[in-house]
């Protein structure tokens, strides 16, 4: 750190470099996104093929192809979202330390914000509803129901006909796909909701 109420090239360079990172894995991301829907085309394209041609075993590679695309997709996204979460904590921390750089000793000699994190009251109902609308969830619901289809696709493929079998079981596999997502959704928000009263 430079002196009272000059900040050093370093914190500045710091700065900058967070921001880029956050940007780029924030790209990273919306770009495994457009990739997974073109995946998806594919998927569609090919079982369609695989039904014309009523071949059982190319529906069942395909519906396992993308079993494991849809398993890859969710994670990738997980990887991205904590990598743009860590960029964001580190330019959080290097903002902090710019501003009790360069503020007079009388703004900041105040008593510290809560830090807990732990949403209380209407913000903790709002947090909740507030999820089920956040990118990592809705796109790890849609990853969780392309598993969900191309597992009910792969086992009709593999000779499971009974419609009522093959139905509880898709959506057995929904269910706990898209709880998944809820659970790693709501991580993340309680993460960015402990950014925020940290900061604010």
């Amino acid at each position: 750190m430079g002196d009272k109420g000059e900040a050093s090239e370093t914190d500045l360079f710091k700065l900058k470099h967070f921001e880029q990172q956050f940007f780029y894995h924030a790209e990273q991301r919306m770009k495994a996104f457009n990739f997974f829907v073109l995946f998806v085309g594919f998927i569609v394209v090919g079982y369609a093929n695989a039904i014309n041609d009523k071949s059982s075993a190319f529906g069942a590679l395909i519906g396992g192809l993308g079993m494991v695309a849809s398993v890859g997709f969710f994670s990738i996204d997980i990887r991205n979202a904590k990598l743009i979460h860590d960029s964001q904590d580190g330019f959080d921390s290097c903002w902090e330390d710019l501003l009790t750089t360069s503020l007079p000793s009388t703004q900041t000699d105040q008593t510290p914000p809560d830090t807990s994190g732990k949403p209380t009251g209407d913000g903790a109902r709002r947090l909740s509803w507030s999820l089920l609308l956040t990118h990592a969830f809705v796109l790890r619901s849609m990853q969780a129901t392309v598993f969900a289809l191309s597992f009910c696709g792969m086992a009709y493929a593999a000779g499971i006909h009974r419609h009522t079998q093959l139905a509880i079981l898709t959506i057995a596999v929904l269910v706990v796909g898209v709880g998944i997502a809820f659970w790693t959704a709501c991580h993340e928000g309680i993460g960015a909701t402990r950014r925020i009263h940290h900061i604010y």
